[in-house]
């Protein structure tokens, strides 16, 4: 029978006792943040499914904050969109009333005090905007968009953003789009007022879309001669930059309703009906337009959601402990680390004075 050293007994006392602490410590970390796994080595396999699970999560909180930001840009659009259209149903309800011969010009004087208010109320959400952002500029979106003259100050340009993978959306429709007519005005149809709306670059690179030309001239002559000239600013002008184009803005609608009741005018009241007509459809269309995107974006987030869902599913799965199971194990290796204490306690020699007591 061979003798057992107390060197080589030590020695598998402490290789028990630290083999047991070291599983009862890696208990503990798994117990704290409920994990089963800490560190590559507890499933390799695992563990390369996590990583990619992680990265789509990242990707779906991502496409979701950007979901929110063109929710929020969306929803002040289409909001700015209905009161202006109210607006100008107002204003369209005032010049079908104005357009009949019953009133006399001191009631279209005090009507054209509150069609003046609507044109601010106009103006207002034309330079609406969110934090220092504003809603109708297009890419120059730091630039205030309209004067108090109605000169578009911003750019045609779409702001897009990424709500899912490869999936882009707009959130602004440029102020140009908005506030001025998608069509060319006919002819170079004679203008009672004397106002004609050609689109111009100004100074401090704005575009103008009114410029003054006089109607009172009756010579043909004359006249034909204007009519070539404008036509040839429209010709010698940048086709991709819209300039030269005689574009109607709701401004100088406004305006021209303004005039025309100031001056008693109610013929060109009439006229004005159909131009307001085509200004409230072309807003609908833009509402629907952008009503449209608002159910996309809707959708996009809730689909977002339930993905975020079953990747959070499918990463608990991987990493998560079972609580029940975590616990059970630490209790057991505490008692496997005590029976350690007792064994080595046991199996080594007392000192002298244990001894000789």
């Amino acid at each position: 029978m061979s003798r057992v050293a107390d060197t080589s007994s030590k020695g598998a006392v402490d290789f028990a006792l630290n083999k047991a602490k070291g599983r009862l410590e890696e208990l503990h970390l798994k117990g704290a943040g409920i994990k089963r796994v800490i560190r590559p080595s507890d499933d390799p396999a695992g563990n390369i499914e996590l990583m990619q699970l992680r990265t789509r999560d990242n990707n779906f909180k991502h496409y979701i904050k950007n979901a929110n930001v063109a929710m929020t840009f969306s929803e002040l659009t289409e909001e700015s969109l209905s009161e202006l259209s109210e607006i100008l149903v107002k204003a369209k309800e005032i010049a079908v009333a104005q357009a009949s011969s019953l009133y006399n010009g001191a009631v279209r004087r005090s009507v054209a005090e509150e069609v003046d208010q609507l044109g601010k109320q106009i103006l207002g959400i034309a330079n609406r905007h969110i934090g220092n952002r504003y809603l109708f500029s297009g890419y120059k979106n730091e630039i205030r968009p309209f004067s108090s003259e109605g000169t578009y100050y911003g750019d045609s340009g779409v702001v897009y953003v990424e709500i899912s993978k490869d999936f882009y959306i707009p959130v602004n429709i440029p102020g140009d789009e908005i506030f001025y007519q998608s069509e060319v005005l006919k002819d170079f149809d004679y203008d009672p007022l004397g106002e004609r709306f050609v689109e111009n670059e100004v100074e401090g690179g704005g575009r103008n879309f009114t410029e003054q030309v006089s109607s009172n001239n009756n010579n043909e002559e004359d006249q034909l001669q204007l009519q070539l000239q404008v036509q040839g600013q429209s010709q010698g002008q940048g086709q991709g930059q819209g300039r030269g184009v005689q574009r109607e803005s709701l401004f100088a609608q406004i305006r021209t309703l303004i005039n025309a009741l100031r001056s008693n005018d109610n013929v060109v009241v009439q006229d004005l009906l159909e131009r307001l007509d085509n200004s409230i459809d072309r807003i609908i269309t833009l509402r629907t337009r952008i009503g449209s995107n608002i159910n996309t974006i809707r959708s996009t987030v809730e689909t977002l959601d339930n993905s975020q869902i079953s990747v959070s599913a499918r990463k608990s799965a991987i990493e998560d402990a079972d609580v029940a199971e975590l616990f059970t194990d630490i209790t057991k290796q505490d008692q496997v680390l005590k029976a350690v204490y007792k064994t080595g306690a046991q199996l080594l020699n007392q000192n002298l004075l244990d001894f000789l007591r």
